[in-house]
């Protein structure tokens, strides 16, 4: 009897062991499972970059029959780029995008990528139009000490000219400096990126220029769809 009720007392011992591995074991499955899914949402929450191109701004209903001239030289032209072009996939709702070239075509202007939005309504109330360029990075442009000043940032790059900046803001690239103009500064690699006349609203806040910057994405400015509408 002894030994009956002391085998069972042990095998009793050993079945709770089992039950409390077998149940840890599979808590920790669970969790496991748990957490993979939890994270598997959330990255598919970040990146929007990797959208399909035909969502991005600088992707326009072609019209190469009216305007094949200049969609020849920005194609040539393109060919000169040695520096990362990156263009926005967002823009304000009430802008259009009116123009997208490639200039720098001779040697007295830096080569450059443009666009031009243009306000749905164009009135004297509202700003008209905003214009983005991006260039290969000067060694001048320093900020906040030195910016490059408006012309500078698209011509000559014998007479680079700087002013003075501040910083706005943070992006997922890197700071975002203004000058006293209002106009935006953001370099990306070995590139400069150059925002003239942003669409701000009554406050001036930088908020919804952040949106726009955070949707540029990287071109091969060889397969852009050049538009001038």
């Amino acid at each position: 009897m002894k030994n009956q009720k002391g085998f069972s007392v042990v095998e009793s011992l050993l079945s709770l062991i089992i039950v409390v591995v077998i149940g840890s074991v599979g808590w920790y499955v669970a969790k496991s499972r748990g957490s993979t899914s939890k994270t598997q949402q959330s990255t598919s929450k970040v990146p929007i970059s990797n959208k399909a191109s035909s969502q991005c701004a600088y992707i326009p209903k072609q019209n190469y029959p009216q305007n094949e001239g200049l969609y020849r030289t920005s194609r040539e032209n393109a060919k000169k780029i040695d520096f990362d072009v990156y263009l926005p996939c967002n823009f304000d709702k009430d802008f259009n995008l009116a123009e997208l070239g490639i200039s720098g075509g001779d040697s007295d202007e830096v080569p450059h990528v443009f666009m031009r939005f243009d306000h749905i309504k164009q009135s004297e109330q509202l700003a008209g139009q905003s214009f983005i360029d991006i260039r290969a990075l000067p060694p001048q442009h320093q900020p906040p000490a030195q910016c490059l000043d408006k012309l500078s940032a698209s011509l000559n790059a014998r007479n680079v000219r700087t002013i003075p900046c501040d910083k706005a803001a943070d992006s997922k690239f890197g700071p975002v400096y203004k000058n006293k103009e209002g106009d935006l500064y953001i370099t990306v690699n070995n590139s400069l990126i150059f925002w003239t006349s942003p669409p701000y609203n009554d406050s001036g806040n930088v908020k919804p220029m952040l949106d726009i910057i955070n949707s540029f994405q990287k071109v091969d400015p060889t397969k852009l769809e050049f538009y001038n509408g």
